[in-house]
C-alpha cells in the first residue's frame, strides 16, 4: 500500500455504506470498486432499500464472495431511511459513503483516512469527478493532493473544496451521533446532513484528489425535470442558512450565495421542465430576490449576476426568452 500505510495503523476499521435500490445494471462496478480498495480492513453494509429488479440478488452473491460485506434487505422506504439505518448499525471507528450508481478510486478510503489522521480530526473530505456512461470518458489521472485543514471560521460555501454532499467525505462515529438524514428531502438531505456534520466538527482537512466518480444519468433523482421532489434542495439549503446563521458574517454570506445560486439554477430548470407547481416556483422567485446582494462575490462569473438580476427583475420576460434560447439549441 505505500508510504501512506507505513505511516497509518491498518487496525481500524472503516464501515463502507451503500445505498441500493435497482440498480442491477451498474452495481457490479460500484461494489468492485469498493472490493479492490488499497485499505483492506473494511465492513460493507450493503442496504438493499426494496429493489424490485435484481439488486438483492446481486448484494447477496458478493456478500457470499466477500466475508467482510454484509446485506441487509428492507423495505422501500428512501435512500435517507437507507442511510439512516447503516448509521444505526455501522460498527467500524470510521465510516464513508457510497451511492450504489457510482464508483470509487482503488485509494478512496485509504487516503481519506490517512488525511484525518495525519491531521488528527474526525472529517475528511476528498473531490469528485461526474462521469457519465454513455460517453467515451478517458481514464482520470487522480494525482497527488494536497491537505488543507480548514476550521468552520475559514469555511466558504462558494469555494474550490466545498462539499455538500455526503459522500466523498469520512466521518468518525462520534461525528455522526445523533445526525441523520431527512427523510422529507428528496433532494439536498445529503447537504444538510454534512453542514450538521461540519458544525459538530469545527474543522475539516480537505484533500484535493479526485477520488470519487458521481454518474450522472438522466433518470437519477438529482438529474432530469425539476420537479416537487427537486425543489426540496431549496429547502435544504434554506436549513443550511439557519444552521450557520450565528457564525462570522463572511461564512453565513457564502451560505446566502449558495442558497441564491440553487434557486438560480432552479429556475432555469423548472422554466424548460414546466412540472414544478406554481407556489414552489413562486417561493424560488421570492428567495432568489430576497438574496440578490450576496451573488455579487468574486467567485460567481458576471454572466450569472446578470441573467440572475433579470429573473429578478422581469421573471415573464427571462422565461420567454430562455425558452426560446434552449429550443434553439
Amino acid at each position: 500500500m505505500g508510504l501512506v500505510s507505513c505511516i497509518m495503523k491498518d487496525d481500524i476499521v472503516v464501515s463502507v455504506i451503500v445505498p441500493i435500490y435497482n440498480v442491477e445494471n451498474v452495481l457490479h462496478k460500484c461494489v468492485e470498486s469498493i472490493c479492490c480498495q488499497t485499505y483492506k480492513n473494511l465492513e460493507i453494509l450493503l442496504i438493499d432499500d426494496g429493489s424490485t429488479d435484481k439488486s438483492a440478488a446481486v448484494c447477496d452473491a458478493y456478500a457470499r464472495k466477500d466475508g467482510r460485506i454484509t446485506v441487509h434487505h428492507l423495505k422501500n422506504a428512501g435512500v435517507a431511511h437507507a442511510r439512516n439505518y447503516a448509521l444505526d448499525h455501522f460498527s467500524g471507528e470510521y465510516c464513508v459513503f457510497v451511492d450504489s450508481d457510482d464508483f470509487v478510486e482503488a485509494t478512496y478510503v485509504e487516503k481519506l483516512l490517512y488525511a484525518v489522521q495525519s491531521a488528527g480530526l474526525l472529517l475528511g473530505t476528498c473531490h469528485s469527478v461526474d462521469y457519465d456512461y454513455a460517453e467515451n470518458v478517458p481514464e482520470y489521472n487522480v494525482g497527488k493532493g494536497i491537505m488543507q485543514v480548514i476550521s468552520l471560521e475559514q469555511y466558504r460555501y462558494i469555494s474550490s473544496y466545498v462539499h455538500v454532499v455526503c459522500w466523498a467525505a469520512i466521518y468518525h462515529k462520534s461525528l455522526v451521533s445523533g445526525i441523520r438524514f431527512r427523510a422529507d428531502l428528496k433532494v439536498g438531505e445529503d447537504t444538510l446532513f454534512f453542514a450538521n456534520v461540519l458544525k459538530k466538527a469545527g474543522k475539516v482537512v480537505d484533500l484535493s484528489e479526485f477520488l470519487y466518480f458521481h454518474v450522472h444519468y438522466t433518470e437519477s433523482l438529482s438529474q432530469g425535470a425539476y420537479d416537487n421532489k427537486k425543489y426540496t434542495e431549496v429547502l435544504a439549503w434554506k436549513n443550511v442558512c439557519e444552521l450557520f446563521q450565528d457564525q462570522n458574517k463572511e461564512f453565513y454570506d457564502s451560505c446566502k450565495a449558495a442558497l441564491a445560486i440553487r434557486c438560480y439554477r432552479g429556475i432555469k430548470r423548472a422554466l424548460i421542465s414546466n412540472v414544478l407547481e406554481q407556489d414552489y416556483y413562486d417561493d424560488m422567485l421570492k428567495t432568489a430576490r430576497q438574496n440578490w446582494r450576496h451573488v455579487f462575490r468574486p467567485e460567481i462569473l458576471w454572466k450569472d449576476k446578470i441573467l440572475y438580476l433579470w429573473i429578478c427583475a422581469f421573471p415573464k420576460m427571462f422565461g420567454t426568452c430562455y425558452r426560446i434560447w434552449r429550443h434553439e439549441k
